[in-house]
């Protein structure tokens, strides 16, 4: 290890690898850094690293760190080629990073949203539809006490998994919630949805 071994490598020097405020933000930069590189691998290394000497009074660090591990675990998930069950294990991967910003109440509550939103969605990428949908309530609650978080989004992630999962009577119920939220762009992809709905009911 570069940081461990720099008292004997470095001699004066060393005191900079002592001082873990410092070496927590070039592990961060160098993640970042081999991120925007495409070497997705040796930045969650260097996550690693940067989650491990973290200034524990300063809780944003750890969040920036998480969220920077979940993206490039959605990174490497997003390779072409790759086998289905690897692609899972990244995407379970990011939702358990996701996760832990999402249920830290020291995260600001919007922050706190997206998250739970991201690891909804990556959850329903996994076809864990019913651990997505959970996220998604959660992101609802928060929204139901905070100005200016949309209550449209969750509950448009938790009809889907609600769909997904085929329960369409709760599916149309959250789809017509959506609609009287208001604020969505596809409105009218959400009314056709409940039409193809009902008429399935019907048959």
């Amino acid at each position: 290890n570069f940081g461990r071994n720099a008292p004997q490598n470095f001699g004066i020097a060393a005191n900079f690898w002592k001082d873990h405020h410092k070496t927590f933000l070039v592990y961060l930069a160098l993640g970042n850094a081999a991120y925007r590189a495409r070497r997705y691998e040796e930045a969650l290394r260097c996550y690693k690293e940067a989650l491990r000497r973290r200034p524990r009074k300063r809780p944003h660090f750890l969040w920036t760190v998480l969220l920077n591990r979940a993206l490039t675990y959605r990174a490497l998930a997003a390779a072409s080629g790759l086998p289905a069950a690897v692609r899972r294990r990244y995407l379970r991967q990011a939702s358990r990073c996701y996760e832990q910003v999402a249920f830290d109440r020291k995260a600001p509550d919007r922050l706190r949203y997206w998250a739970h939103l991201a690891a909804a969605q990556c959850l329903f990428e996994v076809n864990d539809f019913s651990a997505a949908r959970r996220h998604a309530q959660h992101a609802l609650r928060l929204a139901d006490t905070h100005k200016g978080l949309s209550q449209a989004v969750p509950l448009l992630a938790m009809a889907v998994c609600a769909d997904k999962a085929e329960k369409t009577a709760a599916a149309i119920k959250l789809y017509r919630r959506v609609l009287e939220a208001g604020g969505i762009k596809n409105a009218d992809a959400v009314r056709r949805r409940i039409a193809q709905l009902q008429g399935r009911k019907k048959r």
